[in-house]
């Protein structure tokens, strides 16, 4: 709700201020870039921020307006109690149970669940994946869930699924449940329609992570964090490619295992 407010704000803003300097026109097109936390930014610095491995993006598209996003894959911060007791009582409410305020929470947030539509290589007949194969991945995400649980229920952790939206999507899971994501966890927590996921501590630190091997992610749950954030804040001013501390055991997302639990490649 916070990012299409400032949306909305931002496209008024611009049928006033056309000749803004933040803006480009490209084939009469206007293109805009936002920081992080949704804040009007050039280009230069857009493009530059982005090489951080601690970034990614998305763009939104129109007839005449392209919006692109910087988003956090990866950030360690900390809620306040009204927050972070908000988010578990909604998350006691959707698991019909009650979540102790000693649980390790992890939100797995898929934005959009897709169901099978069908794709071709270029101008081919050649479908790039059939509607079978698209089922099995289900199943095997779905199967792959029992497992985590167990994992992570060692390690005092509640995990919770939640979605953005659905576009044809009919599968029902046998392993667990997915959810529409309330609205103040959406704008407490990710804020942007992206899919990642979020490591909530019982005193509010989280961590949001797009990609983070299992054995990490159980160290970030055993382990006090106050490394991790000097870590985060070392990363944030050393760009591109130097992953200091924690970081340093990330892997990208396409070297990931399908294997892994709480990934950010769901199907």
């Amino acid at each position: 709700m916070k990012f299409f407010f400032k949306l909305s704000i931002l496209f008024l803003s611009i049928l006033f201020t056309r000749n803004s300097i933040l803006l480009a026109q490209t084939n009469s097109k206007t293109i805009i870039y936002l920081d992080e936390n949704q804040n009007q930014t050039n280009e230069s610095i857009f493009v530059t921020k982005r090489k951080n491995f601690l970034y990614t993006s998305t763009t939104y598209k129109s007839d005449s307006l392209d919006i692109h996003l910087l988003v956090n894959a990866y950030e360690f911060g900390k809620l306040n109690q009204q927050e972070n007791k908000q988010i578990r009582n909604l998350i006691s409410r959707d698991k019909a149970q009650e979540i102790n305020e000693d649980k390790n929470i992890i939100i797995s947030y898929m934005d959009t669940l897709r169901g099978y539509k069908p794709y071709y290589k270029g101008n081919s007949n050649q479908l790039v994946t059939s509607e079978k194969k698209h089922t099995n991945r289900l199943v095997k995400f779905d199967n792959r869930q029992e497992k985590c649980k167990e994992q992570f229920n060692v390690f005092n952790t509640e995990v919770i699924y939640y979605f953005g939206s659905k576009e044809n999507f009919n599968y029902k899971p046998k392993h667990f449940e997915w959810k529409p994501i309330p609205q103040p966890i959406f704008d407490i927590c990710f804020q942007t329609h992206f899919s990642r996921h979020i490591l909530l501590k019982p005193n509010g630190e989280y961590f949001i992570y797009r990609y983070m091997p299992e054995k990490i992610l159980k160290k970030l749950i055993g382990t006090p964090w106050d490394s991790y954030f000097n870590d985060f804040e070392t990363a944030k001013k050393t760009g591109t490619y130097n992953r200091p501390g924690i970081f340093s055991k990330i892997v990208p997302s396409y070297y990931h295992s399908n294997k892994e639990c709480y990934r950010d490649s769901y199907f």
